[in-house]
């Protein structure tokens, strides 16, 4: 099946990260598995209580474990374009909202420093962009659609 642009439009977030394997984006990969796990588990604490007791100390972690996997599964973002950022002070939404760019580097200021990115994420910032004016966004997803979110 053909990526429409559209589809980008939904799937990659102004600054040029994926909105669709974001750990908060409701419709996200990630929020997907997380729900699926959290069924497929059940009713595990009593499991989990009896392994550790058996001596698999690995499940003395479950608390913590099941409590990050039911806020991975809760996932409540609808996407940067719809206004519901996650990212803490993101300089990209709000410059998206003023200046209607579908990207940031189709703006004559990119790169810019409004982005309020840490230095390793406004590198990835900057590379994506450049890789999106080169190629064009439709063909910049489907060359990074199975790589990883988080690198």
């Amino acid at each position: 099946m053909a990526v429409t642009e559209e589809h980008v439009l939904k799937a990659l977030a102004p600054c040029g990260l994926s909105c669709e394997k974001c750990f908060a984006y409701n419709e996200g990969i990630i929020a997907k598995h997380a729900r699926a796990l959290r069924e497929r588990l059940g009713n595990f604490d009593v499991y989990a209580q009896r392994f550790t007791k058996l001596g698999l100390t690995q499940f003395e972690n479950w608390k913590a474990f099941k409590e990050l996997l039911e806020y991975l599964a809760s996932g409540d973002c609808l996407g940067c374009r719809q206004g519901t950022c996650k990212w803490p002070n993101c300089g990209v939404v709000e410059c998206y909202k003023t200046k209607k760019m579908r990207f940031c580097f189709e703006c004559p200021e990119f790169p810019c420093k409004k982005t309020n990115f840490d230095p390793h994420l406004e590198a990835r910032w900057i590379a994506m962009n450049e890789r999106m004016k080169e190629i064009g966004p439709v063909a910049y997803y489907e060359e990074t659609r199975d790589q990883p979110r988080y690198r």
